[in-house]
């Protein structure tokens, strides 16, 4: 008798299991606090807002469990996998993109988008980089208004989304090395604002680069010279606080010799 209720006990408790794993499964589909009621977009800069949300597939109604994962990373994190790979492709100005539930019913897409730091010119137009010397953009027409131009580089091969091919990689390097550290000064002292001065950069080698700048007190041009990038973070602070404080100004023609620890600068003949 004992062994017979034992039997009936063993098959009824994977049944109630079940009951009441399907009794959770219909409240989740049911229950209108687990379907998305809002969709928040951030961290757009180029990109518009709807586009990216077109891209996801995701919309305001869908269930909140539909289309996380798929690998278990992205599953365990609440995201989207399908709407982030999506979006990646969306734009060669997508650098990331994270689409998360965030309880109790709202979708977060965060976009980072690629900066743009310089140009260069090809035979139809000139493409834009950003700080990893990845290309985001080819104007066939025109030239970007306040981005700096990179001269004395010839560009091999140019594919939106990947590393620019040029023919002088560590040169351009250099320069986009340059540009960066000057883009993350300014983001750390809002009281001027060095990248808006810089009109173009010339590089003849890995080690020296001519950068042009735009005095904004005065209008007159400035030829910077930046060498070795081991200190490129105290130049560019100290170069924006020189031109900020006006030491710059009425120097005259010549070039700011900034590639070594002594800090010169050399009127022209």
């Amino acid at each position: 008798m004992s062994q017979a209720k034992g039997g009936r006990h063993s098959r009824i408790a994977p049944a109630v299991m079940v009951a009441i794993l399907l009794s959770i499964a219909a409240i989740v589909a049911i229950f209108p606090q687990f379907r998305c009621q809002t969709i928040d977009v951030e961290g757009l800069r180029i990109l518009q807002r709807d586009d990216v949300i077109a891209a996801t597939g995701l919309g305001v109604g869908r269930h909140l469990l539909a289309g996380l994962g798929p690998d278990p990373v992205r599953l365990f994190s609440l995201r989207y996998g399908g709407a982030e790979d999506a979006v990646a492709t969306l734009s060669p100005y997508v650098k990331s993109v994270r689409a998360r539930l965030s309880f109790p019913s709202r979708i977060v897409v965060l976009v980072e988008e690629r900066i743009e730091v310089a140009y260069l010119s090809i035979p139809d137009g000139c493409v834009v980089i950003d700080a990893q010397g990845v290309a985001v953009e080819i104007l066939h027409t025109g030239v970007p208004q306040g981005i700096p131009v990179i001269e004395g580089i010839t560009v091999t091969s140019v594919v939106l989304g990947q590393t620019l091919q040029v023919a002088d990689e560590a040169a351009v390097h250099s320069a986009v090395v340059i540009m960066d550290a000057i883009i993350k000064s300014d983001s750390e002292n809002s009281r001027f604002n060095l990248f808006r001065t810089v009109a173009g950069l010339r590089a003849i080698s890995a080690d020296t680069i001519y950068m042009t700048v735009v005095l904004p007190a005065t209008g007159e041009t400035l030829v910077v010279r930046l060498g070795s990038l081991s200190k490129i973070t105290e130049t560019v602070e100290w170069l924006r606080n020189a031109i900020h404080n006006g030491h710059c100004d009425h120097l005259g023609k010549g070039v700011l010799d900034l590639s070594s620890s002594q800090k010169v600068f050399r009127p022209d003949a």
